[in-house]
C-alpha cells in the first residue's frame, strides 16, 4: 500500500508450508512502514536458526513484532516445535483500501488493524474485545535517544532523513529492543507502545523544521 513517499506492509493471511508454520512467526496484523526507502517501523527479524534455540523463538514471537497483543497471549505456540507451530487461529484481510486486516482467535475473539495513507502520512487504527486489556506495538530501527517527547501522547523521532512526528489520542511508552536486520546479528531500535481497553491509533507523519521548533516552544 503506497501514497506519495510512503508505503505500508501488513502480515495477514493463513499459516505458511501447508499450515506447518514452518518459517512463519506470530507477526499476524504486523506492518512495516518506510519512508521513501528508509524504514521507519519494521519486523524484527530472524536472528538465529539453530544455533541459539530460545533466541529463535523469541524473534519468532510478538514481541520482535510491530503488531497487537491481548492480555500477553501468544497468536500461537512456540513450545512444540522449533520449526513449526499449532495456529491458535487465523488472519484474513476484509478490505484492500483502506487496508483492513482481522485475526479470529479460536476461541472467537477478533482483532483488526486498519491502515489508511495518503502524501502526509499514516493512520493506524487497532481494535479488540472492550474489556479486555491490550497493546498495540510499534517497534522502530532507532535508538531510544533518536525521540523526542513533547506530552505523553506525542514524540518527534530525528532521524538523517527527516523529522516525523507520531502521536496517538492515548499515552505512548518507550522501551528499547533489539531487532535483527541481519543474521546473527542484533541492534538497539525501540518499541513504541500502547496500553489501552479495546482500541489504540497512531497517527504518522513527516514535519518540517519550522513544526518541530514550534511544536518545541509550545512545549517549554
Amino acid at each position: 500500500m503506497q501514497a506519495g513517499n510512503y508505503t505500508v506492509f501488513m502480515k495477514c493471511g493463513p499459516v505458511g508450508t501447508a499450515g506447518k508454520g514452518t518459517h512463519d512467526h506470530n507477526d499476524q496484523l504486523s506492518v512495516c512502514i518506510y519512508y521513501k526507502e528508509y524504514p521507519l517501523v519494521i519486523d524484527g527479524g530472524t536472528y538465529a536458526y539453530t544455533f541459539d534455540l530460545s533466541k529463535r523463538n523469541v524473534y519468532r514471537s510478538e514481541k520482535k513484532h510491530s503488531n497487537i497483543v491481548i492480555d500477553k497471549k501468544q497468536q500461537s505456540s512456540l513450545d512444540n516445535n522449533i520449526f513449526a507451530f499449532c495456529a491458535d487461529g487465523e488472519g484474513c484481510l476484509e478490505t484492500e483500501m483502506p487496508l483492513l486486516g482481522k485475526y479470529l482467535f479460536t476461541t472467537g475473539e477478533e482483532i483488526s488493524r486498519q491502515v489508511m495513507i495518503d502524501e502526509k502520512g499514516i493512520s493506524l487504527i487497532d481494535h479488540w474485545t472492550e474489556n479486555r486489556k491490550g497493546k498495540s506495538q510499534l517497534l522502530c530501527p532507532f535508538h531510544i535517544d533518536s525521540w523526542q517527547r513533547t506530552d505523553g501522547s506525542h514524540l518527534v523521532l530525528k532521524t538523517s532523513f527527516g523529522l516525523f512526528s507520531f502521536c496517538s489520542d492515548h499515552n505512548i511508552n518507550l522501551s528499547t529492543e533489539e531487532y535483527s536486520p541481519v543474521y546473527g546479528q542484533e541492534y538497539q531500535g525501540t518499541v513504541l507502545s500502547i496500553e489501552a481497553y479495546g482500541d489504540a491509533e497512531y497517527m504518522i507523519g513527516g514535519i518540517d523544521s519550522d513544526e518541530y521548533f514550534k511544536i518545541i516552544k509550545e512545549e517549554i
